[in-house]
Formats: structure tokens, C-alpha cells, sequence
């Protein structure tokens, strides 16, 4: 019996020392596991094995140029067989961990931006087209041809115009991508028993993107080619008449943006071709539907940026007649590649209106905040200050971390710059925010590659047990910590309730051990 009452003093003893169980928790930024993006401003990079500053496309001048990345909630995926992209269903844009498309058809609709997003690379081999529609031509029954929609925009292009005996009515005008009628156009005019005149039946659209300064104007923001208007109808004053051909839809808006390396095969925010018009009685004609212009495609990438062939939103050709065999050609819209400065870029992406991402606006503070950490500690206890492997290139630059910690796992401290002043506090889990203060002057994003954090078990506080019963009695660390009350959140503080219901059964295990050994001795006698 002295031999087991020695024993459990023995394991008590251990239990109570708690100095033999000890780790360190390492992250190194290379998966995602622990990224909590919901609450981080700045970039958690598995690509650069990082954490650096905020992003922004043209730092350097000012921060009206933010970039995100999204929260990877569309995950993972690696597809040899196309992909649909609804932006109706996904109207914010599409969050993916990584995105890789090596094959098959790629299928776009919705009347909202693309906007594709990746926290690593983005891989796509086929063809992603915005291109707009083309428009209908007109007919002999009068009735009007109704202009078509654009992709991932609210453009449309204009009606053609309707004709009736002895009468021909106007085409509309074309739509531009935000929904409103492109009034500085001209659609074609309906005209009744005249020689045919293409520079009033048919029309011309004039009104384009604005530029490529996508974040800063903001009537301009994603601003797709305008749609074609409609040509005019024409009636000879007779039994013939001919309804004006639609106007082509306008180009839609393509956005992809990634932390890492972007390859991309074709891609396409064209406008769409107009509608031809109708030939009546040989020489007279309804008017042609305009071309749509093109759309926009903005690529940003913190990496390289490759494209094979160069992006395309040209614009598209008006309808033809007849009476009007040439055709002219829609304004073209928008490209912008945003890439590292150290990065080689496309040559289309050469120009003013590409910027780099590597370089951050002055003084900014941004952060990243990981998830919590399970020490499987019952009372944990930091003794060393952590170690921050970072990377400061610029005067001013700052890098600095701070740590909350938690019982539960659900309700944590306030973040605190000194880890040791959550030891002895019965302490189970852990997470950190990394707060990064950009340079005094616009300079290189700096950033941390490594975050070591040690730990220990610092064992229960105290522990009475007599074996004997009606004589146990436990302090649990849940009460009392070395005169500090330890934070509990009683409807889920089970790990509290089993550490109770443990030294109980060990306390009975131990008592009936007892009293058996007694009862053996009695007979015995």
C-alpha cells in the first residue's frame, strides 16, 4: 500500500510541476491553414513563404489603389474540363485559394463584372471571353430588332428602328455598361420614301471607356464598351418597309487578380458586331446597326504576369447593306497589367497605365492576424519573448507582433505586445497579429517570414487529495491560478469539468484500492 500511495504522490507531484511538456509554435506562411483573412488587412503569401503590408497598384503617388486578393472561400480548383463563371451568382467576384484551368470550354454570363481572385497563382490555358454580343439583323416584317445584351455588364445594344407603311421609325440608342443610355451616340434615323443616306440611317457610336484609371473615377470604374445604337427602319412609302439592324453589345469588364504568378491564354472584352440592314427593291436600305465597343480587362498579380496572345477589346464592326458596304469599326477599350516592378512584363503592359504592386504608400499601418492555435495546454506559460524573422528594406519600416490568447478558444484577451504576461493564467490557445508600419517615403512592402513562439505547461496550481473518503478536496486551476482568477466561460469550460471528474475517479480508484488492501488485511488476521 505504501508502495501505491507513493506512486500517486509521484504522479501528482509530476502533474503539478507540469515543466515536462513544451513546444513551439512555428508558422512559416506557407499554407493557409492558420490565415484568418476575415480579420487581416494586409497579405498573408504562401507563394513568397510571407507576410507583407497592404498591396496597392501605384503606391508610390497615392493609396486610392488598394488591392485585394479575397478570403479564398471558392477554395481550390484544378480543372482539365472548362469552368462556368456566373456573375450573377458570384456578383462581388470570385474568391479562390488557387485557380487552375488547363483545359475545355470556358463558359462566362451574368450581367455583373467578372472579377476573379486568388491568394496563390492563377493558371488558365483556355479562352475567358467578355466579348459582347452581336446584334440581329433587320427584317422586312417592320417589326423592331431589339438590341442584345452584353456580358458581365448592364450594356445593350440599341434597338433597331421599326418600320410601318409609309413610315420609319428611329433606332435607339446604344447602352452603356453601367446601365444608363449613351445619349452622345447617334442612332439612325428612320427615313420614309428617300434615297438612302448612310450617314443619317445608320449611326455611330462614339462614347468609350474613359480610361484605364479604374479606381479613381468613379463614373469610370469598370466601364465596358457602350453598345452600338440601332439603325434606322425605312419605308418607300408603299407596301415595303425594312426594320434597321441592332446595335452590337458592348464589351464586358474582366478582372483577375493574384498574389502569385498569372498566365493566362486568350482574353476577350470585344465589342460586339451591329446588325446588317435590309435591302428593299433593289436600291433602298434600312440602316445598319453600330458596332459595340470594347471592354475593359484589368490583370493584377503581385508575381509575373504572362499572357499569350495580348489581351483583345477591340471594338466591333457595324452591320453593312448594299446600300452601305463599308464598315466601320467600334473604339477599342481598355487594358492595364499591374505586376512587380522586378517582374518582366507583357509589352502591352508597358505603357503609363500599369503600375506596380510591390511598392507601398508612406507610413500606412496594414496586419495580419492568424486563427488560434491549440497548445493543448491546461496552463500554459511563455518564459521567452517570441522570434520574428522579418524583413524591413526601407527607412521608417516597421514590423511589429502582439498576441491574445484564450481558455476556450472563442473568447480571447486583449492583444498584448509582452507574451509572458499570459503565463500561469490557464491558458489553452493562442494567436498573434503582425502589424506592419509601411516607410517614411514610398518604398518596398516589408514584410515577415517566420513567427516562433515557445511555450510550456506550467502544471495545475494546486491539487489536495487525502485517501480517505469524505477528505478530497481539489483546487482546480479554473478557480485559482498563483492569486490570479483565471477568465472561464462556465457553459463551455469542459476541459474544467473533466479535469475535475479525473482526480475524482482517481481519488475513488485510489480509495477502493484502500479499502480493498484494508479489508485483505482484516482477514488475514
Amino acid at each position: 500500500m505504501k508502495i501505491f500511495q507513493f506512486s500517486i504522490t509521484m504522479m501528482l507531484v509530476l502533474l503539478l510541476a507540469g515543466s515536462a511538456q513544451a513546444g513551439t509554435i512555428v508558422e512559416d506562411f506557407t499554407t493557409l491553414n492558420y490565415a484568418d483573412l476575415q480579420n487581416s488587412t494586409a497579405v498573408w503569401n504562401i507563394i513568397d513563404h510571407s507576410a507583407r503590408s497592404a498591396a496597392f497598384a501605384n503606391g508610390a503617388v497615392d493609396a486610392t489603389r488598394p488591392i485585394s486578393f479575397g478570403d479564398g472561400s471558392d477554395g481550390v480548383v484544378n480543372s482539365s474540363t472548362g469552368f462556368n463563371f456566373n456573375t450573377d451568382s458570384h456578383p462581388a467576384g470570385y474568391n479562390f485559394q488557387s485557380l487552375t484551368i488547363s483545359g475545355g470550354v470556358i463558359n462566362v454570363s451574368g450581367s455583373h463584372p467578372l472579377i476573379v481572385r486568388s491568394l496563390s497563382t492563377i493558371t488558365i490555358g483556355s479562352a475567358v471571353s467578355a466579348t459582347g454580343l452581336d446584334g440581329d439583323p433587320g427584317n422586312i416584317s417592320g417589326a423592331a430588332i431589339i438590341g442584345k445584351a452584353a456580358k458581365t455588364c448592364s450594356a445593350k445594344g440599341g434597338d433597331g428602328g421599326s418600320a410601318v407603311v409609309a413610315a420609319g421609325s428611329n433606332g435607339a440608342f446604344g447602352i452603356q455598361s453601367d446601365g444608363t443610355s449613351d445619349a452622345t451616340s447617334s442612332p439612325g434615323l428612320g427615313e420614309t420614301g428617300v434615297v438612302y443616306n448612310p450617314s443619317v440611317e445608320a449611326g455611330g457610336s462614339v462614347t468609350g471607356p474613359a480610361s484605364n484609371d479604374f479606381e479613381t473615377t468613379p463614373a469610370a470604374s469598370f466601364i465596358g464598351g457602350t453598345s452600338g445604337p440601332g439603325g434606322g427602319g425605312f419605308s418607300d412609302g408603299t407596301t415595303n418597309f425594312a426594320s434597321g439592324g441592332s446595335g452590337g453589345a458592348g464589351g464586358g469588364v474582366l478582372k483577375i487578380v493574384s498574389v502569385g504568378d498569372l498566365t493566362l491564354g486568350a482574353t476577350l472584352a470585344k465589342g460586339g458586331n451591329g446588325g446588317n440592314g435590309v435591302t428593299i427593291n433593289a436600291a433602298p436600305c434600312s440602316g445598319n446597326g453600330s458596332g459595340g465597343n470594347g471592354g475593359v480587362i484589368f490583370l493584377q498579380t503581385l508575381g509575373t504576369l504572362v499572357t499569350a496572345p495580348d489581351p483583345d477589346v477591340s471594338g466591333g464592326n457595324s452591320g453593312v447593306s448594299s446600300c452601305s458596304p463599308a464598315s466601320i469599326q467600334g473604339l477599342a477599350g481598355f487594358d492595364r497589367g499591374d505586376t512587380s516592378s522586378t517582374s518582366v512584363r507583357p509589352a502591352w503592359a508597358t505603357g503609363a497605365g500599369s503600375f506596380d504592386t510591390d511598392i507601398v504608400p508612406p507610413t500606412l499601418q496594414s496586419f495580419v492576424q492568424s486563427k488560434a492555435y491549440d497548445l493543448g495546454t491546461l496552463n500554459v506559460g511563455f518564459s521567452t519573448a517570441p522570434t520574428l524573422t522579418i524583413v524591413a528594406p526601407a527607412p521608417g519600416s516597421a514590423v511589429a507582433a502582439t498576441y491574445a490568447a484564450s481558455v476556450d478558444g472563442n473568447t480571447f484577451s486583449a492583444f498584448t505586445s509582452d507574451i509572458t504576461t499570459l503565463s500561469n493564467l490557464g491558458y489553452r490557445f493562442l494567436k498573434f497579429r503582425v502589424t506592419f508600419t509601411n516607410p517614411t517615403a514610398a518604398g518596398v512592402a516589408p514584410k515577415i517570414t517566420k513567427v516562433s513562439i515557445p511555450y510550456s505547461e506550467m502544471g495545475l496550481a494546486k491539487l489536495d487529495i487525502k485517501l480517505s473518503p469524505g477528505c478530497a478536496t481539489i483546487q482546480d486551476i479554473n478557480q485559482k491560478n498563483g492569486g490570479k482568477k483565471r477568465p472561464t466561460n462556465p457553459a463551455t469550460d469542459v476541459e474544467g469539468a473533466l479535469s475535475a471528474l479525473f482526480w475524482f475517479s482517481l481519488w475513488l480508484f485510489a480509495f477502493r484500492f484502500h479499502s480493498f488492501g484494508t479489508s485483505r488485511a482484516r482477514s488475514a488476521k
